[in-house]
């Protein structure tokens, strides 16, 4: 598999190679432990490789981090589409959100909910985005973003990959409303 500009773009604050390497200017995250509860997907041949945002949550990759329980993480965007842009994931490895089963699916949008309201109290925008596309990693996350134009919906517009000391005063402003 070749990766492109965007396969490892939603998440992680490294460059994940063809072959497994992963490396990054960033530190470690220094959070709690983190446990992530992977399914084998037959269209990996049976075998488990774990996701990017499966590293990212088990600190293999670093990650900028607003938000963590025993379900699901919320980390910011590397290549945010704007200044605060979270991606919602759950630790489990699920391919497909309509896969997710109803009490995963409620919890992963409550927590959403919350991450943009934090966003728009913290940004200044007018709406808070909110997608689910799943093209780049295949694993449920939902891309949760502040805006203040249909223009911020443009994924053409992303900003390159932006490392950690960048990203983390907007996770700092979105911490502390959460």
């Amino acid at each position: 598999m070749t990766a492109g500009p965007h396969d490892v773009g939603a998440a992680a604050l490294a460059c994940l190679h063809a072959d497994g390497r992963a490396e990054s200017d960033a530190g470690r995250y220094a959070g709690p432990v983190r446990t992530v509860r992977a399914v084998v997907a037959p269209e990996r041949g049976g075998e488990h490789v774990a996701s990017l945002f499966t590293k990212i949550i088990e600190n293999e990759i670093p990650g900028v981090f607003v938000y963590e329980d025993e379900r699901c993480a919320a980390f910011l965007d590397v290549q945010p589409m704007t200044e605060g842009h979270v991606l919602v994931v759950p630790r489990e490895e699920i391919a497909h959100w309509v896969d997710l089963d109803d009490d995963l699916s409620a919890h992963l949008f409550a927590v959403a909910k919350r991450i943009a309201r934090a966003q728009n109290e913290a940004f200044e925008c007018e709406k808070v985005g909110l997608m689910i596309q799943g093209y780049e990693v295949p694993h449920v996350h939902i891309h949760v973003w502040p805006t203040t134009s249909l223009a911020d919906f443009d994924a053409s517009r992303r900003a390159d990959f932006t490392d950690a000391a960048e990203l983390e005063p907007a996770a700092e402003k979105i911490r502390k409303l959460l």
